[in-house]
């Protein structure tokens, strides 16, 4: 008697992706090679009262995304 193949014992598993420092600094060396620019962000106490108080946080983004 054969048994019988179900298609969900073929799925293939996800492969968790845990990169190591090696390769961060690869693919950072890449994207500096490539022409690829790396700018520092600096963020101060005011700019980022100035972001929570001009925008609704998660809200914007819910009311965007269940009108469409």
């Amino acid at each position: 008697m054969k048994k019988r193949r179900y298609p969900w014992n073929k799925r293939k598993r996800t492969v968790p992706f845990n990169p190591d420092r090696r390769y961060l600094d690869r693919a950072v060396n890449e994207f500096l090679a490539g022409g690829g620019r790396i700018s520092t962000l600096v963020l101060d106490e005011k700019s980022y009262q100035l972001f929570v108080e001009g925008s609704n946080g998660l809200t914007d983004a819910d009311e965007f995304l269940l009108d469409q």
